[in-house]
């Protein structure tokens, strides 16, 4: 079994600024494993060979951009000693296509320049010239023996003699990374290298298709995009779970190109380049990082999970509070855009529809009865079972039904996350057709005050009024929800009822001595069926 020796590269570094010329080539990297988050972020492990400078000094050129504490390098059956991070020139080839870099292609090259002519009606002829440079905005050239310097926007057109070249070779600027290991080895190293980065990320979406009443499939499709270097024969993971990566916006000093405050700039330090996105939530990183505070990150509960609707080639496991679906084989270009389905499942579900009652009163001093013109939305949802034997990750999902060998669209809503075995829900439109009456009145009212800290109170008994009316040529189980302040009395149709946590402020407080509750009724209406029921309270109001 190999092992690696770490060397904790993001601390105790040595930074060289020296600046070295060499002609870049191609590393090969040897495996490449990947962690892909929802957030645009991933983890790469990359099995690497190291080139010898000499004696027990390699090197790796070619660094990631890779995020602040991230980034680590391991050494096989060797232990790291010093390494330093070394500014390089390195030889540049770039294939332009636009006016500027054409130029900047042909210096020193004769042409024919033809200007733009300002204030005259006669049609510009060609100049002949001799390209010196090309900066930002401007030119370098000689017309008639003469320096020039003209700007982009006075050049009409530019005449060739011969095909021009569109090739440009120039320097750039890069880091290499130079160590030393404890004990000699061969002209390469072994090395692993491993980094948390921005440039590649994945989206996921569903689509459910409505099989019949009882059965939906569920297909969930992973999006990997890549804005970073090309991916060959990787395995890769898509990661389900709350990513908690709070410094991944700041660049690791040794890959990063930036000074010293443009990487301090995202921790909210004084910098001329921080933004306002770079200063939210600033004050709390720099606590963390200064202090031994600890902050609780609440992660999505996985639990264990046997990954049976896991389509082919993929493998599902969970580690700790993250769950991973793993495939093997991607090949993925820069720029590239690819689509893979991760779970593929016929799953049983049932319709829903569901209205949310306006809460009763809160204030301690009246009772206010709510308006018997008041709409009470009802919105018609799936509740799916999620016995895919994975977690359903957040995502937005397209929800078609397939009839008479045809897929007809219905609406698209969103799947929130949901643990093995518990019911996704995903609300589908309105239902017009189902229609909800509520009322209330005041029952009677105690003349026997109540004296509580120096106040006194009244009781009053509310008596409120549901009705019910199913429009609709089917059968459908309504489910109705409210919170209601005060004290549960009787209800003609059953309830579940909860306890709430009442949040006291100073206009409500604790002295009423109103209990919060939530409260649930499911009724089963036949087509076109009417039913009425009704339920008591009891408040305490201050006189």
């Amino acid at each position: 079994m190999k092992t690696y020796l770490p060397a904790a590269i993001h601390c105790a570094v040595t930074l060289c600024l020296s600046v070295a010329i060499y002609t870049a080539t191609a590393q090969t990297v040897l495996e490449n494993r990947v962690a892909v988050f929802k957030n645009g972020k991933s983890f790469h492990v990359q099995s690497l060979n190291a080139e010898r400078v000499s004696g027990t000094t390699y090197q790796l050129r070619k660094l990631p951009k890779a995020a602040f504490g991230t980034l680590w390098l391991y050494a096989q059956d060797n232990a790291i000693k010093d390494i330093a991070s070394t500014v390089v020139e390195a030889q540049d080839t770039q294939t332009v296509t636009d006016m500027m870099g054409l130029l900047r292609a042909n210096k020193g090259q004769k042409l024919q320049l033809v200007l733009y002519s300002f204030g005259g009606n006669n049609e510009p002829k060609p100049v002949e010239a001799i390209i010196d440079d090309v900066r930002n905005d401007y030119v370098l050239t000689r017309i008639n023996g003469q320096h020039q310097t003209l700007r982009f926007t006075e050049i009409r057109q530019v005449l060739f003699s011969k095909a021009p070249s569109n090739i440009v070779n120039s320097k750039k600027k890069d880091r290499v990374l130079t160590f030393t290991v404890s004990k000699a080895a061969g002209p390469t190293l072994p090395v692993q290298l491993s980094y948390l980065t921005g440039e590649l990320g994945w989206m996921p979406s569903y689509q459910i298709e409505l099989l019949d009443d009882k059965k939906a499939r569920l297909v969930l499709t992973a999006h990997l995009i890549n804005d970073g270097d090309t991916l060959r024969n990787t395995d890769v993971s898509f990661v389900v779970g709350d990513a908690n990566f709070p410094y991944s916006n700041v660049p690791s000093p040794l890959t990063s190109q930036a000074k010293l405050r443009q990487i301090l700039a995202p921790l909210g330090y004084d910098s001329p380049v921080a933004s306002n996105q770079m200063a939210m939530g600033a004050s709390r990183v720099r606590r963390e990082m200064s202090s031994d505070e600890s902050e609780d990150f609440a992660g999505e509960e996985l639990g264990d999970y046997d990954g049976s609707q896991v389509v082919a080639n993929y493998s599902g496991s969970t580690q700790e509070d993250l769950f991973y679906y793993t495939t093997t084989g991607v090949t993925i270009n820069t720029d590239g855009r690819t689509l893979y389905t991760l779970v593929n499942a016929d799953l049983p579900y049932v319709h829903i529809y569901k209205c949310k009652l306006m809460d009763n009163t809160n204030s301690p001093y009246s009772y206010v009865p709510i308006r018997p013109e008041a709409e009470n939305v009802v919105d018609h949802e799936l509740e799916i079972d999620n016995q895919t034997g994975t977690p359903l990750t957040s995502a937005p999902a397209f929800l078609v039904r397939y009839d008479k060998n045809q897929r007809w669209p219905l609406s698209q809503g969103a799947i929130n996350y949901t643990p093995r075995g518990a019911k996704a829900n995903l609300r589908v439109a309105r239902a017009r057709d189902v229609v909800v009456k509520h009322e209330e009145e005041v029952e009677s009212r105690s003349e026997q005050f109540k004296a509580k800290n120096g106040y006194y109170y009244s009781t009053i008994t509310v008596k409120a009024t549901l009705k019910l009316k199913n429009f609709k040529d089917k059968a459908i189980d309504a489910k109705l929800l409210r919170h209601i302040r005060g004290k549960l009395l009787q209800s003609t149709l059953p309830w579940q009822t909860r306890k709430l946590p009442v949040v006291f402020d100073s206009y409500y407080t604790a002295e009423a001595n109103n209990e919060l509750n939530g409260v649930e009724w499911k009724v089963l209406l036949q087509p076109n069926e009417e039913k009425t029921f009704a339920y008591t309270y009891q408040l305490f109001i201050r006189q």
